[in-house]
């Protein structure tokens, strides 16, 4: 993924439930954002939320695209 252009990733759960996303081998926004991040991707595009964010999708999208421009520190493996 190095250098992409552009990394689409899912990410179904925040960062706050991040042991259901372990529970059910999917990624937090916070983490799609930090594989962006490490890869260098120049842009993530995150998607396939869980239907508990049902109306809250920018809460995902603004916890991925932090995460993304560094303001969050890594959280858990990735």
């Amino acid at each position: 993924m190095r250098g992409v252009d552009i990394l689409y990733c899912e990410a179904p759960f925040a960062d706050a439930d991040r042991d259901q996303a372990l529970r059910r081998y999917h990624l937090t926004a916070r983490q799609a954002g930090t594989l962006a991040r490490m890869a260098g991707a120049k842009r993530l595009e995150v998607f396939h939320f869980s239907p508990r964010y049902d109306g809250q999708a920018d809460r995902l999208y603004s916890e991925a695209d932090r995460a993304f421009r560094g303001e969050l520190e890594p959280d858990g493996p990735v």
